[in-house]
């Protein structure tokens, strides 16, 4: 993995959360500091099959490279009022900022099992390969 990707995550549309309660690291990690916010990512809340955000990646030396690494901490979120299976959390990583150059992407989107939610606030969820090869 080279320097300069752009991030896709796609996330569950019955989840809510502040996208500036999301840290970075590795690769996913923006150009300044480790936080998404509305400056340095697009919300995209009609995206197709979910809403997603996407902002520019690939700017820590440490997360690129032959063994590249990536992680999302996501804060705060409510869980749906009904308890069942979220929906998919789906990660995609562009070259280009038009996003027509896949890198990578996940084959199977992560969710969160309806035993591990009870209605309210989450307090953090990490999302991170179980399969760490590209």
């Amino acid at each position: 993995m080279e320097l300069k990707c752009y991030v896709k995550l796609f996330f569950p549309s019955d989840l809510r959360f502040d996208f500036q309660q999301i840290t970075a690291q590795g690769l996913f990690k923006p150009k300044r500091g480790n936080q998404l916010t509305m400056d340095n990512m697009v919300y995209n809340p009609l995206d197709s099959p979910s809403p997603s955000i996407t902002w520019k990646g690939c700017n820590d030396f440490n997360g690129v490279g032959l063994e590249s690494y990536g992680r999302l901490l996501v804060s705060q979120f409510s869980t749906p009022g009904q308890i069942k299976d979220s929906g998919d959390f789906k990660v995609f990583i562009y070259k280009d900022e038009q996003l027509t150059q896949l890198i990578a992407f996940q084959e199977k989107g992560g969710k969160i099992l309806a035993a591990d939610l009870q209605p309210g606030t989450v307090s953090q969820i990490k999302i991170s390969p179980t399969n760490r090869g590209v």
